[in-house]
């Protein structure tokens, strides 16, 4: 190897070997499964989470104001709207995966060079014209 590239990085980077390639491949990977991750978290947890949390807010308020009033409790969780809950939550996931294809990807046909390493780096997949 040629230690043209070592003078060039801060002297407390480590030298260019088989370890670095890996962890820099690591830290892409752990990128994008950062990315996924962040993908699923928006696309079906929180849609799924919404309709429970906004109740969950709405009963901690009523009950804040209810106490306040020295009234009796006006709510209880097994009386929830449980079922509504459910099909509500579902609604937003599908809305939301249908969004998430609607507004990415590339048009059917498309031709697309693969993700590859050139000299050490990962290059993104591209679309090929």
């Amino acid at each position: 190897l040629d230690d043209a590239p070592h003078r060039l990085r801060p002297p407390s980077y480590p030298p260019v070997g088989p370890t670095d390639r890996l962890r820099d491949l690591y830290g892409s990977l752990s990128t994008l499964l950062g990315i996924i991750m962040l993908r699923i978290l928006l696309t079906i947890v929180l849609p799924v989470a919404l309709p429970l949390l906004l109740y969950v807010g709405y009963v901690s308020m009523m009950r804040r104001r209810a106490q306040a009033a020295g009234e009796v409790d006006p709510l209880r969780w097994d009386e929830g709207p449980w079922a509504w809950f459910a099909l509500a939550g579902i609604g937003l996931v599908l809305a939301a995966l249908v969004v998430v294809r609607l507004s990415s990807g590339v048009p059917p046909g498309t031709k697309l060079e693969a993700p590859r390493m050139i000299d050490g780096e990962v290059v993104p997949s591209r679309v090929v014209e």
